[in-house]
């Protein structure tokens, strides 16, 4: 399937994906043989490939799927991610909320490809939290800005809206994931902030 598809942007983990029989996973080559990896799905109906995110801080990885499931026009999004180990293990499977950031309406400005085009989420595993940044034309500002996603228990996620309006990648996070800096883009001039996220 290739390597780290979906089109992800920023420091991506690389490796083979696979898709057979209704089954997703992992093909790396360790010692110079293959090693698969299956990567347990939360929904079936959802099979696009994974991309990976290295966590620094812990050593385990985040691996989540780059696709929603479009049938939905309320902009719902079903997408499994995995934590794993770094050995690549599957540790834990969870899904994603439900409700998509990601999500806008078509309209006429983003007649050439269509607005998913123009949006961007970029993904940051720090110290076992999952963050998803949403970012430019032609989502709304409310819409845009920085999302942990919350453990409910159960398999069961929610999105926790952390930083608002119009901030661009990269981000920085301090080694305990509670800092944060980052520029907020404003036509009266952009400005390095910082945010703690534990308070």
């Amino acid at each position: 399937m290739g390597i780290n598809q979906g089109l992800p942007r920023g420091e991506y983990l690389d490796f083979y994906t696979y898709l057979h029989l209704g089954k997703i996973g992992l093909v790396t080559f360790p010692n110079a043989s293959a090693k698969k990896i299956e990567l347990p799905l939360q929904s079936v109906d959802n099979l696009s490939p994974p991309a990976v995110k290295r966590d620094s801080i812990s050593n385990d990885f985040l691996a989540f799927q780059t696709m929603c499931l479009r049938d939905d026009p309320d902009g719902a999004c079903t997408r499994t991610a995995w934590w794993l180990d770094a050995d690549l293990q599957v540790m834990s499977s969870f899904l994603l909320p439900n409700d998509d950031p990601f999500f806008t309406e078509e309209k006429f400005a983003c007649f050439s490809c269509g607005c998913g085009c123009y949006t961007q989420e970029d993904v940051y595993a720090v110290n076992g939290e999952a963050f998803f940044l949403y970012s430019a034309f032609p989502l709304p500002k409310s819409q845009r800005g920085l999302y942990r996603v919350a453990d409910l228990g159960a398999g069961r996620t929610e999105w926790v809206h952390e930083i608002k309006g119009r901030i661009e990648p990269p981000l920085a996070f301090s080694p305990s994931g509670c800092k944060v800096a980052y520029f907020r883009v404003s036509r009266f001039g952009d400005s390095l902030q910082v945010r703690n996220l534990c308070q």
